[in-house]
């Protein structure tokens, strides 16, 4: 069964996160913990001025609402810009093709260079929206693409993906 290597992005971002670990928020927390820090004293600020306690510089306190809100949406269009374009050149280096085989997974390159990952390679697959993803003992995803498959051929890969490498995770 073959299958297109190069993926959309809807089928890039189905399959990154079916994979990301459960403590990514976590991570992500603490690696901002700074702004939490700034947006939990504006709350504060906010929460206390607006109860009475305080005589309240709305004027301030709106200015810092403004400041921190745009950093808040610089920082999220960068790093989404940075993962899209780390995601665009990944799928550039992507086989042209992918050919499931009883054995493993090709991949064949446009330039016609070629790659083999035989089953025993993978630990654990899942299957998104319109992906599945196929982990590697590593740790590396392999992404498969269902688009242009039809619904016997994707039960079909789902039966080998099972025998081969086991129950999804």
């Amino acid at each position: 069964m073959k299958i297109r290597g190069r993926l959309t992005p809807s089928e890039l971002k189905d399959g990154v996160g079916l994979f990301r670990p459960k403590s990514y928020w976590v991570k992500f927390a603490v690696i901002n913990w700074y702004g939490l820090v700034l947006l939990g004293i504006l709350i504060y600020a906010t929460i206390v001025a607006l109860a009475g306690f305080r005589h309240a510089n709305w004027h301030a306190l709106g200015m810092l609402w403004l400041i921190i809100g745009s950093i808040l949406l610089i920082a999220l269009y960068l790093g989404r810009s940075r993962a899209s374009r780390a995601l665009a050149g990944m799928n550039r280096q992507l086989a042209g093709t992918f050919q499931i085989a009883p054995d493993g997974v090709r991949g064949e390159a446009e330039s016609g260079a070629s790659s083999f990952l035989p089953w025993s390679t993978f630990s654990a697959w899942k299957r998104g929206k319109v992906v599945y993803a196929l982990k590697s003992q590593s740790g590396a995803v392999t992404i498969l693409p269902l688009d242009g498959l039809s619904g016997d051929e994707i039960e079909g890969l789902s039966a080998m993906l099972r025998s081969s490498i086991g129950e999804p995770s």
